[in-house]
């Protein structure tokens, strides 16, 4: 089962590779990527056109982090930041 979050979370990474996130007061260690993938909608839009409020480009990580949290986390590249999207129970 998981729960969508969808939240904004501070992430420390390393050449875009996850490495710690810090989530609700506490710091998790990255202990292995489990698996990545790439949601990038809008692609055969150009320049602005392409940063629309409705276009996308993400890179996403599952995460095995250290207190047994799995988690999915992803980086948009539109909006530069990293968002923590699901948490798997």
């Amino acid at each position: 089962m998981t729960h969508q979050y969808s939240q904004p979370v501070d992430v420390h990474d390393e050449s875009g590779i996850p490495t710690l996130i810090h989530w609700r007061g506490r710091h998790y260690r990255v202990l292995e990527v489990l698996s990545t993938w790439h949601l990038r909608d809008r692609w055969w839009e150009q320049g602005s056109e392409a940063r629309s409020a409705c276009a996308s480009d993400r890179f996403y990580y599952r995460l095995l982090c250290s207190g047994d949290f799995i988690c999915d986390v992803y980086y948009d590249t539109v909006a530069s930041q990293w968002v923590l999207d699901r948490v798997h129970d």
